[in-house]
Formats: structure tokens, C-alpha cells, sequence
């Protein structure tokens, strides 16, 4: 009976160390699976933070750049708009050139309505052109081979003509044929020359300076032409 009761309880402690066993060894996988869960809701968590993120920096990045585009469309409709403002506009309105061409000075002294006598040829000057402005001047034009120009005008009036407004060394008076010619120039030299004879004006001028006493010979010969002759001679 000893014995049997002896083995009895040899059977019941197996059988609880068993259970004890099994008990523990059922918490620790549990533990363990709780562990998992936890690590695996741990490493979701983080998934989802890091594509949220992402998601944020794209949408930013997304706004940024749409917010470049917009300035950068906004800047250039605006400097468009400035340029059009800025561009002035043309109105296509020029001032006519006064001086008509003439093929010969009577043409150019009819258009003028003044008459002028020239000599048949200047030394130097190698081309002639007539222009007249109409019922006001006649512009003769002498050019030589180097590109030097002088200019003849008459016109009715006595205002200065020449058109030449420079300043000068000197600016003083000849008198030719008793008229007083103001001639300008610097040094030995003459430049621009002005007078009057008969309610009419006459001018020479040169763009390039011409040595005075071939100015003064000049000015007599023109002045010689056009001096107005009645039927005893000159006119006193």
C-alpha cells in the first residue's frame, strides 16, 4: 500500500511539473508573440511616419515648385507688360526735307523765286547741285574730289541765311562794291560770309576753312555778278 501510494505521488508530481511546464513555456511564447506584435506595430509605425513624411516633403516640394512657376509666370507678364508700357510709341510723323532737287539753276531759281547768277566753275569744286526751297531759297552746292563742300544761298529778306551759327576768332565787315559783307573765320582763314543788296540776302559758307584772300576773291566775283545794273551801269 506504502508503495502504491509512494507511486501515486511520484505520478502527480510528474504530472504537475508537466503542467508547470507547459505553463511556462505557454508565457514565454506568449511573451514572445507579444514581443513580435509589438516590434512589428513598432516597425509599421515607423512606415507609416517615414511615407507620411515623404508624403509632406513631396507635397512641399510639389507647392514649391508650383509657387516658383507662378512668380517666375507672374515676373515675366509683369516685365512684359512694363516693356509695352516703356515702348514708345511711333506715330510715324517726319519732318519733310524743305530742299527740292533741280536739274539746273534756272530751275532751282524759278522754284525759289529769286534769281542768282554763279560763275561757270569754282577751283577746287568739281560737282554742282541746285536745290531750291519752294517760293523762299535757292541752295547751290559745290563739292569737291576730297568730299569738301561750299554753299551758295540767295533769298528774299535780310535775315542771316547761312545757317552757320559757329563762334568764331573773328567776325568782321569787308565792304565790296560798297556792301558790307560780314566775314567770320578763325586766323588767316574764312569760314562763313553774309550780305545784303537790295531786300535780298546772300551767304557762302564752307564746311572746311578756306584760306581768307581766296574767300575775299571769291566774294567779289559773286558779288560782282549779282549786283543789280540799270541801264548806265551799277546801281549808286
Amino acid at each position: 500500500m506504502k508503495k502504491i501510494i509512494a507511486l501515486l505521488m511520484t505520478c502527480l508530481m510528474a504530472v504537475s511539473l508537466a503542467a508547470c511546464s507547459y505553463s511556462i513555456h505557454d508565457k514565454k511564447k506568449e511573451e514572445s508573440g507579444t514581443e513580435n506584435i509589438q516590434e512589428a506595430d513598432t516597425e509599421a509605425a515607423a512606415a507609416t511616419a517615414a511615407a507620411e513624411e515623404a508624403g509632406t516633403e513631396t507635397a512641399v516640394e510639389a507647392d514649391s515648385e508650383t509657387a516658383a512657376e507662378a512668380v517666375t509666370q507672374a515676373g515675366a507678364e509683369a516685365a512684359a507688360e512694363a516693356a509695352t508700357e516703356e515702348e514708345p510709341e511711333e506715330t510715324g510723323t517726319q519732318i519733310p526735307n524743305p530742299y527740292v532737287d533741280y536739274e539746273t539753276l534756272e530751275e532751282a531759281c524759278e522754284a525759289a523765286g529769286v534769281s542768282l547768277r554763279l560763275p561757270d566753275s569754282i577751283e577746287g569744286y568739281e560737282r554742282i547741285d541746285y536745290q531750291a526751297i519752294d517760293g523762299q531759297m535757292v541752295n547751290v552746292i559745290y563739292t569737291a574730289a576730297d568730299g569738301s563742300m561750299l554753299l551758295i544761298r540767295k533769298a528774299k529778306g535780310s535775315e542771316d541765311i547761312s545757317g552757320d551759327y559757329n563762334e568764331y576768332e573773328h567776325n568782321s565787315e569787308q565792304t565790296i562794291n560798297d556792301i558790307d559783307v560780314q566775314v567770320r573765320g578763325n586766323g588767316d582763314t574764312l569760314s562763313a560770309a553774309v550780305w545784303y543788296d537790295n531786300g535780298e540776302a546772300y551767304s557762302m559758307t564752307v564746311d572746311r576753312p578756306m584760306e581768307k584772300d581766296r574767300g575775299l576773291e571769291l566774294l567779289q566775283q559773286l558779288i560782282d555778278l549779282n549786283t543789280i545794273f540799270d541801264e548806265d551801269g551799277p546801281e549808286e
